[in-house]
Parts: structure tokens; sequence; C-alpha cells
């Protein structure tokens, strides 16, 4: 009587080969799946680089300018004009869009971060809030009255 087996099952080499192949797809196709671009990051540095823009061209232009939060996704950096005793702001020197997905809290349009020729805030600390809409994060930005830009 001859014997013969005829394995049925897969071989523990067979699995992990299948097993890293399965790992290699999904390593590459899952951040391709949920890859939604960051322009949070992106507009919140850009936010406090023009913070600090305006500051400087305050004090290098010896006059008012302030960054001005204008609707729930722009904002604009503006100009003062001394016009008898009272600074006016109707000369917009740049205007920024944000990204989709970004945009202020509805606490924050209308708010202005004003400098003065020494670079300091007109007003006591202005606090701006910026939301990434798709993730749902939010982050603050303080400018204090000495002029220095803050995300917290």
């Amino acid at each position: 009587m001859s014997r013969t087996s005829k394995a049925t099952g897969v071989s523990l080499l067979e699995l992990a080969v299948v097993l890293g192949i399965v790992a290699l797809v999904l390593a590459l196709l899952v951040p391709r799946l949920n890859s939604r671009p960051n322009h949070f990051a992106a507009d919140l540095g850009e936010l406090k680089a023009n913070l600090e823009v305006t500051r400087m061209l305050a004090r290098s232009r010896t006059g008012q300018y302030r960054l001005r939060v204008a609707s729930s996704s722009q904002y604009v950096i503006e100009r003062g004009t001394l016009i008898g005793a009272t600074w006016t702001f109707s000369t917009v020197e740049r205007t920024v869009t944000l990204r989709t997905g970004v945009s202020f809290e509805s606490g924050s349009v209308g708010q202005a971060a004003t400098f003065d020729s020494r670079g300091s805030l007109i007003t006591a600390d202005t606090t701006l809030t910026m939301l990434d809409t798709d993730r749902g994060w939010s982050r603050q930005i303080l400018v204090r009255a000495t002029g220095m830009v803050q995300v917290q």
C-alpha cells in the first residue's frame, strides 16, 4: 500500500508573503485615499508672517499700519493716513484670501491689529482665531501690545 498525501492547506511562508504584499499595497494606497492638503498650517504661518510684515511696515515707514480681518475668508493690510488728529485706513496694501477649508472664527471678523511707528499695538492684546473646517481644528494667534506675535 502506498500512501500519497496531498497537502490542501497553505504553508506559513506562503501566508507571510501574501500578508506582506497586502501590507505593502495598503501602505501605498491609504495616504492617497486620506490625503487632504494641509492648507491650515500654511495659512496660519502666512497670517503670522503678514502680522510681522505689517509691524515692520509701520516701523520702517513711520506711520500706522493695520492688519484687519475683512471676512471669514479674507484679511487686508492697510496703510493709515493722518487727517487732522485722526488716522484713517483707506489704502489697502495687500489683500489675502484663505485657502479652501480654512476660515476665521466669526468673532475674529472685523478685528484689527494696528501698529504705530514704534511697532507697538495701538490697542490692547489682539487675538485672532483661525479654523480648519475640514478637520475641526482651531488655533489662535495672539498679538501682544508690544507687537510680538505668538501662535497658540
